[in-house]
């Protein structure tokens, strides 16, 4: 098990690296704080994506076209620093320290969050940690032991009666629902 101290420091690093990416890009110095760094990026981002230098009414096509390539770069490298903003408030202390259903349920959507951005998602699509509600139903018993013998009976006959208790619990499962 990782103690907490290692998962800290684990954990810094890898934002650190992250926020390095996003700040070569910037050509911006790394100073300060996590939260700091992440508004100077921001701030950076936005200066390329919001350009106030630029009359949108009178530049070329072409002009226009390498702006919006400039915002879209922006855009991509601003993303290191939304994974770092995700995982700002974690430490490994934070659930130790006062472990409740409220810090783990922050802890995990902080984690899916960082995943689904990771696979491309939307992460402003969280799934819902409430109260959940679950209806059980009990179908008929299925004895896979009267079966046994034609298992057993050959390769042939194992398949057919594996297909045929197959068969058997798909009909039992669409019956119950």
């Amino acid at each position: 098990m990782l103690s907490s101290e290692t998962f800290t420091a684990r954990l810094n690093a890898l934002l650190d690296a992250a926020l390095t990416v996003a700040e070569e890009f910037f050509n911006l110095q790394a100073k300060g704080s996590l939260i700091d760094r992440c508004r100077r990026l921001e701030q950076a981002a936005w200066d390329c994506i919001y350009r106030d230098d630029l009359d949108l009414e009178t530049i070329s096509l072409v002009e226009r076209g390498l702006a919006d390539r400039i915002a879209e770069e922006a855009d991509l490298r601003v993303w290191h620093m939304r994974l770092v903003e995700t995982f700002v408030a974690i430490t490994g202390q934070y659930v130790r320290e006062k472990p409740s259903v409220e810090r783990f349920a922050d802890t995990t959507l902080l984690a899916w969050d960082m995943v689904c951005r990771i696979k491309g998602g939307n992460p402003f699509k969280r799934p819902g940690l409430g109260p959940q509600k679950a209806l059980i139903t009990i179908g008929d018993p299925i004895s896979v032991s009267d079966r046994w013998d034609a298992y057993k009976g050959g390769r042939r006959n194992a398949k057919q009666a594996v297909a045929d208790l197959t068969q058997d619990l798909q009909a039992a499962l669409e019956k119950t629902i």
